[in-house]
């Protein structure tokens, strides 16, 4: 499967970058791409293992819940 990088505006807005057979090489553009000056501030660089872009961006669009936080064991 491969490895996708999206830009992620909010709200919600998903924009294709890049697609990668192996994560060295997904990981390594992402931190170029998050290095960028031009990066908007609402912008932010994603990483997502997937087996097809329709995958990827269902993924990116869940919401996730909180993890727990320490001292949170009321």
């Amino acid at each position: 499967m491969p490895y996708f990088i999206y830009r992620i505006f909010q709200p919600q807005r998903l924009e294709p970058v890049a697609q990668f057979a192996t994560f060295p090489l997904a990981s390594a553009e992402a931190k170029v791409l998050r290095r960028d000056p031009a990066l908007p501030p609402d912008c932010r660089i994603k990483v997502i293992f997937a087996e097809n872009a329709a995958q990827a961006e269902s993924l990116l669009q869940q919401v996730r819940e909180a993890g727990p936080v320490i001292g949170d064991d009321d």
